[in-house]
C-alpha cells in the first residue's frame, strides 16, 4: 500500500518532468487533487516542547506509563491528553521496562529438610513416627509395667520429677 505522501511526491515528480498536468497525474495515481496540493506544516513550538518534556519525564521515571505521565504533565500545567502522550511516546520509542521473571532455581536446596527419617513428608496417613511419652503419668505407668527393680526406665523423665512446663 502506498501512502498519500508517497503519491504526492510521485505526482510532483511527474509534473516537474512535464509528462502531464497535475490533474491527470493525480487521476492516474488515484490521488485526490486536494491531497496532491496539500502542503505539510511542521510541528509547533508547543508540540516540540511537549516532546522534550515527555522524554525528560520518561527518562526520570522509566516505570511510568502514558497515563501516569499524562497526570504528571497536567500537574505541571500542560494541557495534553493521554492519547497524545501515548502517540508521542510511541514515536519516540519510549516504553515501560518489563519485569523480568525470576529464573527457576535448579539443584539441591540448602534449606533444612522438612521430611521425616524415611524421606516421606510429615503429613499424611500411614506415617509412623516414634512417639515419646509426654506425660509423667505415662512414664510412671510404662516404667512400672515394663521394668523391674533396678532396671532403667525407658521414660524421658524420672518418675520422681515432673516435666518442666
Amino acid at each position: 500500500m502506498v501512502s498519500p505522501a508517497q503519491k504526492r511526491r510521485a505526482v510532483q515528480a511527474v509534473v516537474a518532468t512535464g509528462l502531464c498536468s497535475q490533474r491527470r497525474a493525480c487521476r492516474y495515481l488515484e490521488l485526490h487533487r486536494s491531497s496532491g496540493r496539500y502542503r505539510q506544516t511542521g510541528p509547533t513550538e508547543w508540540l516540540l516542547r511537549l516532546h522534550e518534556q515527555i522524554e525528560a519525564l520518561s527518562r526520570k521515571h522509566p516505570r511510568l506509563g502514558y497515563r501516569k505521565l499524562t497526570r504528571l504533565l497536567r500537574t505541571d500545567g500542560w494541557q495534553a491528553g493521554k492519547k497524545l502522550v501515548q502517540r508521542i511516546r510511541r514515536e519516540c520509542g519510549l516504553r515501560v521496562k518489563r519485569w523480568m521473571k525470576r529464573p527457576r532455581r535448579r539443584g539441591r536446596s540448602t534449606a533444612p529438610s522438612r521430611r521425616g527419617p524415611s524421606g516421606s513428608t510429615t503429613s499424611g496417613a500411614g506415617t509412623s513416627w516414634p512417639t515419646a511419652p509426654t506425660m509423667v503419668g505415662d512414664c510412671a505407668s510404662s516404667a512400672s509395667s515394663t521394668s523391674t527393680a533396678g532396671n532403667a526406665s525407658p521414660c524421658m523423665w524420672p518418675a520422681s520429677s515432673p516435666p518442666m512446663t
